[in-house]
This record gives C-alpha cells, structure tokens and sequence, in this order.
C-alpha cells in the first residue's frame, strides 16, 4: 500500500515531461445480460482501449449494434483507487460506474454497472479488466 503513497501522487499531481503523450492501456468490458430484457439484451464481452495521462483515464467504445459510441472517463487516487463513468454518448441512454483498486500482483478488475437511465429501467452488472501485466501497469500509472 505504502508503494502507492510514493509512486502515483507526484505523476498525478506533477506530471512527467518524458510522458506527454497519453499511455494506451488495453482493456476488456463483460457485462451480465439486461434485467429489464435478459433474452434480447444478452450478455456481452468488448474490447475497449483506454488512455491514461495526469491521473485521468479515457475511452470510447463503438456499440456492438447500431451506430454510436460509448464515452468513458475516470481517475486514480494516490492510494490507487480507480473510478471509472461511462455513458452512450449521444443520449446517455445508459450509464457505467465502475471502481476497483490497483493491483501489482493480480490483474486490475474495476467492478459495477450499467444502469439504464431512460425507458424501461434495467441494469447490467459489469467488470473492466486491465489486460497489462500488474507489475507493466503499475509502472505506467507510477510514469504518467
């Protein structure tokens, strides 16, 4: 817990100049099928790349059917917390909240939901797992 306290608040609070550029960290988003509609909106597994830069986390993910995108953006905290909100981006027809603690021994898994904010009220319960090793992505949020 200590390594968190020293590692993450200077690049979260000071920045890094050899670390301009946002770091790309691969991802993958399983969420439950819909409660309001468990046999048309099934369960689903999606890739999604976020990027990370100055303590915040962003990414879009297209929708699997139809046209739009899915926006997302969150934090980590100098103990190593992590929240992460998404929404559809052009209605927020939905949200995501998700939250978890950094690991450097197993992999990062945020935990949460889907909750459906216009129509016939639904959630789906959903996970986003890091796929960077947790000693790779400990030392890229330490970097940034």
């Amino acid at each position: 817990m200590l390594r968190y306290l020293i590692c993450i608040p200077a690049a979260l609070f000071l920045g890094n100049a050899a670390a301009a550029d946002p770091a790309t960290l691969p991802a993958r988003l399983d969420c439950s099928a819909l409660t309001a509609n468990p046999t048309k909106a099934k369960p689903f597994t999606s890739p999604i790349t976020l990027s990370y830069t100055k303590g915040v986390l962003t990414g879009e993910r297209a929708l699997m059917s139809g046209d739009g995108v899915e926006r997302f953006e969150g934090r980590i905290d100098p103990l190593g917390r992590i929240e992460l909100n998404g929404s559809y981006a052009d209605r927020r027809a939905w949200t995501y909240q998700l939250r978890g603690q950094l690991s450097d021994t197993k992999p990062t898994v945020l935990r949460g939901r889907l909750q459906v904010t216009t129509g016939t009220p639904g959630h789906r319960d959903c996970t986003l797992t890091f796929l960077e090793k947790p000693n790779s992505l400990m030392a890229t949020f330490s970097a940034y």
